[in-house]
């Protein structure tokens, strides 16, 4: 009886007799083993160097512990790391692990937040490595962010998007400075001196007759558009150095354009 309910069937098996729940359980931790089997894949697997739970409680052992991990990241990193970085960062790990010797060490997370708060710069390059380990996303979130972002820029009606120009724009949304801190001023001039023929500015489209009728938003929303580029053509043409005010003037002289 359950609840005054009286239960009919066979009884559920036991645990170990379950050959569904030991499928269930075993897939799940395969699952879940290869989700984080690349933490023992290089580079990752070198950052255990900073783990000071694993460190020797002696110190010939320790003095020892962890240098060859320390040298693959620096020949990892190398594109990051200058040249004096890589030859200081040996020398300044060691005195990392006679800090940890001489302090008790703590919680790793603890104690290497305070060598990135070490105000002595004895530990200003290793900390690049520090800092490279912390970085290091433990999730997915950020390149679910990117795919989001690409079905932004590319909606289906920019199927001839190639790919070069979809990785720049993507770059420039995710990457990119806010609006307010953007400079247009070298892509105008990029517009301006690019291209066979010449810049036409100053153009306007042919004025419809006139009618008694209102004007309708499309025309007032384009003749806005057009004061407004005008306007910020301007703006960017005299922040120009006076050579490249000649390109751009050399540039749409062929279409009997000029600024006034």
């Amino acid at each position: 009886m359950y609840k005054g309910v009286r239960l009919n069937g066979p009884l559920p098996k036991d645990f170990h007799e379950d050959s569904d729940i030991q499928t269930f359980v075993s897939k799940m931790g395969d699952d879940i083993l290869h989700r984080f089997e690349n933490l023992a894949e290089p580079p990752i697997c070198h950052f255990k160097a900073f783990d000071t739970r694993t460190y020797p409680s002696q110190l010939k052992p320790l003095a020892v512990h962890g240098n060859e991990s320390v040298q693959a990241l620096c020949d990892y990193y190398t594109y990051l790391l200058t040249a004096e970085e890589r030859a200081a960062i040996p020398s300044e790990f060691q005195n990392l692990k006679v800090r940890y010797s001489m302090t008790g060490g703590g919680h790793p997370l603890g104690f290497l937040i305070d060598i990135l708060k070490d105000s002595s710069k004895r530990f200003s390059n290793i900390a690049r490595l520090i800092e490279l380990m912390l970085c290091i996303s433990p999730s997915t979130a950020a390149c679910e962010r990117a795919f989001s972002t690409m079905n932004i820029v590319k909606t289906p009606t920019r199927s001839v998007l190639k790919q070069e120009n979809l990785v720049n724009q993507m770059r420039i949304v995710l990457c990119g400075p806010e609006i307010k801190d953007f400079d247009p001023s070298s892509a105008v001039l990029h517009w301006f001196s690019s291209g066979q023929g010449s810049r036409n500015l100053t153009y306007k489209p042919r004025q419809p007759k006139e009618t008694v009728c209102e004007p309708s938003t499309s025309q007032v929303t384009q003749g806005s558009s057009i004061s407004d580029t005008e306007k910020l053509a301007h703006d960017v043409f005299n922040k120009l150095s006076e050579e490249q005010r000649l390109l751009v003037k050399e540039k749409m002289s062929k279409n009997q354009c000029s600024f006034q």
